[in-house]
């Protein structure tokens, strides 16, 4: 019966597109009409990444002093745990790249997201400093293993002209994980310990990705897989002549991307306690106005790219970057550095989602996975780099002021660097252009015949 309903719905689906001039191929049309909504798909990406780095890469540094108390580690241990974890992600971002084609894209996120689940809940009893790095190595991984595969989902479940906004959510996911992680820290270590805080995010996660993969569970990952191999044989061959220009630059943009953004952020407050006394409280009301940023930021300007084009956005979330370092540069006053903050938290969660929009539009199939993985390992070195050289300069100048300067510079560089990717407007697979009535639910469907 599931399958006869599925071929109705596919029968439905292509008569509308004819019926409006729009062609559009058989396998695609089948994926599509077994597929969940595309905002269904677009909020359970979004819970994802906000379980995975939320809570998977950023809950420990706001648990570190209590874990530090119980398990007896000192911060050279901490600091080194944090390189491991590094290590993880990049190397799972590079192995992904090439896995989750063979494995599947949909049952790649889904199985990361159960190891993650299982992580989580298992930090809440861990007994050892051993234990502690071994899983948070392991969530690092996981969080690029999610992240990784979207940029292909998002082109096979997403409509074209809603990708832009939709990848910018969920690179939003960040930013609302971090915004629980502070509502629900303060309350539950004080009253239960820090262990209450893994269990009850670990808890979560177990109920997020519960849902997500019943949702995903519609994709038909081994069809969807095959009918990406297909469609880019037929598809990319175009493309050829300028298809390695654009990755190499993304590579360049998403390394020094990782170069600025990340010392941008490590040595934020440092520099204005240390170096302009400002007090605790107020550098803390920096982080707020960042994450706030973050939180709207990713989707807004997804919104503008879904209108003016992937490659134009990301010239415009660079100059907002570029603003926010000139104003760390000469933070004047507190109101002035509140409106950086601001910029860079847009800036700063929209990047990272328009990147992969850019691969989703530009790249077809399992090639948008791979490259998606490389990228993710560029950014991922760019942000040791930064984080290495920006402590570096301090050490030697006595100042942050000439890394924040360079940052700009740094920044200058990309808004060029955006001048010289090819246009993502280029159709890569025209037959695949689905107009948005071609996602109304079969009811609404018939309605409209």
């Amino acid at each position: 019966m599931a399958a006869r309903e599925g071929d109705r719905r596919s029968l439905r689906l292509r008569n509308m597109a004819e019926r409006h001039g729009l062609p559009i191929s058989q396998s695609k049309t089948r994926l599509l009409a077994r597929s969940p909504a595309p905002v269904v798909v677009t909020v359970v990406f979004t819970s994802f990444i906000s379980v995975t780095y939320g809570f998977g890469v950023y809950l420990f540094a706001a648990l570190m002093p209590e874990m530090r108390a119980t398990l007896t580690f000192d911060y050279a241990f901490a600091g080194a745990v944090a390189g491991y974890a590094q290590i993880g992600y990049l190397s799972s971002s590079l192995a992904i790249g090439f896995l989750a084609p063979l494995i599947g894209p949909a049952r790649t996120v889904a199985g990361s997201m159960v190891i993650c689940t299982i992580c989580l809940l298992a930090l809440s009893g861990i007994g050892s400093p051993i234990s502690l790095a071994a899983l948070l190595v392991c969530l690092a991984a996981m969080a690029a293993s999610v992240w990784t595969p979207m940029a292909q989902l998002a082109q096979q479940l997403i409509p074209e002209q809603h990708q832009g906004k939709a990848l910018g959510l969920m690179s939003s996911g960040t930013s609302y994980g971090v915004f629980i992680n502070g509502l629900i820290v303060p309350p539950l270590v004080l009253a239960f310990g820090w262990r209450s805080v893994w269990l009850v995010v670990g808890a979560t996660a177990a109920c997020l990705t519960l849902i997500g993969i019943l949702s995903l569970s519609r994709l038909g990952d081994r069809h969807f897989s095959r009918d990406a191999r297909q469609s880019r044989s037929s598809s990319e061959t175009p493309q050829r002549s300028s298809s390695f220009r654009g990755p190499l630059i993304l590579l360049i943009i998403m390394f020094l991307s990782g170069l600025a953004c990340m010392p941008f952020q490590t040595f934020l407050t440092s520099y204005l306690r240390d170096e302009h006394a400002w007090s605790p409280e107020l550098s803390g009301r920096i982080w707020s106005m960042i994450g706030i940023a973050g939180m709207f930021g990713g989707f807004l300007m997804g919104s503008i790219a879904d209108r003016i084009s992937v490659k134009r956005t990301l010239t415009l979330a660079f100059v907002l970057l570029f603003f926010a370092a000139a104003i760390a540069c000469r933070p004047t006053s507190p109101a002035i550095v509140f409106a950086g903050a601001g910029l860079f938290g847009i800036a700063f969660n929209s990047i990272f989602g328009l990147v992969p929009a850019y691969v989703s539009k530009t790249t077809q199939g399992t090639g948008a996975t791979r490259l998606f993985g490389v990228l993710n390992l560029s950014v991922g070195l760019g942000n040791m780099s930064g984080n290495i050289v920006g402590g570096n300069m301090r050490e030697t100048l006595a100042t942050f002021n000439p890394m924040y300067v360079s940052i700009a510079g740094i920044v200058l560089v990309l808004i060029l660097l955006t001048f010289l990717l090819p246009s993502d407007r280029r159709k890569i697979e025209p037959a695949g252009d689905v107009d948005d009535r071609a996602f109304i639910p079969p009811e609404r469907d018939v309605a409209c015949g």
